[in-house]
């Protein structure tokens, strides 16, 4: 019974080997997938308006972050800051000490970088980080965390929420 159960693991080992080995075979007319520039013009790799973000934002729970939003407030050139962490994600509203890390009315990158380091550093479940200066992106995010607040259920929130943040946040910056 013994050498029938080790000859069926070796027949069972000998399958799975030729299985692996029979998908692993490469296609004599298929070219791999080079990182030179003529694989990036081609297929668009590094231009974030071809690719599908729709399903970034398709969050389950809202939760006002107060932790968060302290954290925030303690970066340089912060003056207010409103957080709302959502399944992966953190929507970061803030307004700036005058000018200061502010570009044609949005976040520099350098500012962003920091409230994304910052806010990750804090908590490390969060994924992905949105982070914005504009003025009724605060005022969404104020508007959000009002009505959390105040008591109002989540599910009533956050089919809204995701439709204002895929429009606010089209796409991810900074490739986080």
């Amino acid at each position: 019974m013994i050498k029938s159960g080790k000859k069926l693991a070796m027949l069972v080992i000998f399958f799975t080997l030729m299985a692996c080995s029979w998908q692993t075979e490469s296609d004599p007319d298929e070219k791999p997938l080079a990182t030179g520039e003529s694989n990036w013009r081609t297929y668009g790799v590094g231009d974030p308006r071809q690719l599908d973000w729709g399903d970034m934002h398709n969050n389950t729970r809202l939760d006002n972050s107060d932790s968060l939003r302290s954290v925030v407030e303690h970066v340089d050139g912060v003056a207010e800051a409103i957080v709302i962490r959502t399944d992966m994600n953190a929507y970061v509203a803030v307004r700036t000490v005058g000018a200061t890390g502010m570009r044609n009315g949005e976040l520099t990158d350098a500012m962003r970088a920091r409230i994304i380091l910052a806010v990750k550093t804090a908590n490390s479940k969060v994924m992905n980080v949105y982070a914005s200066g504009r003025s009724e992106v605060f005022e969404t995010l104020s508007s959000y965390a009002a009505k959390l607040e105040n008591g109002e259920s989540e599910r009533n929130l956050v089919r809204s929420f995701n439709a204002n943040m895929k429009q606010y946040f089209p796409y991810s910056v900074l490739g986080q």
